[in-house]
């Protein structure tokens, strides 16, 4: 799944680590872009896996399975286009504590493509394309704000391949970053998310 590597950009896991965010209370996450509809498109046909979620949504419920876990419920809003496909949702996701996660996909108006994650502490607001960040604003009361740039040369990808050679140097079978069970995760939110919308 693509969009995992976005645990292997240096900012994100940077953020996934920081201590200073406290409890994590929100993520709010968006992805989208207009696609005018045709059949034959890979994002509107069902057959090819089409849908704003699959394909789009699978970068913020990702990054709300990073920084959340799996949730204890989920509320879903949307619209089906022509093909049957989910052409646009609006996903709330309820964890322990009250923590949420706000998350909006479409492929039929663009979206700001950023993503906040609010903590009791601290505050990211994480610059687009928020699936490869090169740029993240940190905020905390009574500090000045922090930014963090992604080096030179540096992106998920370049991660990704580092973790799968250092796997597979020592033998392991899958990676501490992205574990199996987190893919798994988001792949039932996504398909749960499907379902209550009736696409295809």
């Amino acid at each position: 799944m693509e969009a995992m590597w976005m645990r292997f950009n240096p900012l994100i896991q940077r953020i996934a680590r920081d201590e200073r965010f406290g409890e994590i209370r929100e993520v709010r996450a968006a992805f989208g872009f207009h696609q005018p509809y045709d059949p034959a498109h890979r994002l509107w046909d069902p057959a090819l896996g089409g849908g704003a979620l699959l394909d789009l949504g699978v970068y913020p419920f990702a990054l709300a399975q990073l920084l959340l876990g799996t949730p204890l419920d989920m509320q879903v809003t949307g619209s089906l286009g022509p093909s049957g496909v989910d052409a646009e949702a609006s996903v709330q996701l309820a964890y322990p504590g009250d923590a949420r996660a706000m998350l909006e996909t479409s492929l039929l108006k663009p979206l700001s493509n950023t993503a906040t994650v609010i903590g009791s502490g601290m505050t990211a607001e994480i610059d687009a394309s928020f699936w490869a960040p090169r740029r993240i604003v940190l905020t905390r009361p009574g500090a000045e704000p922090e930014e963090l740039h992604l080096e030179a040369g540096e992106d998920g990808y370049r991660g990704e391949v580092r973790e799968v050679a250092g796997a597979v140097a020592e033998g392991r079978t899958e990676s501490s970053i992205m574990p199996l069970d987190d893919t798994l995760a988001v792949m039932r939110r996504l398909e749960e998310a499907r379902r209550r919308l009736g696409a295809r």
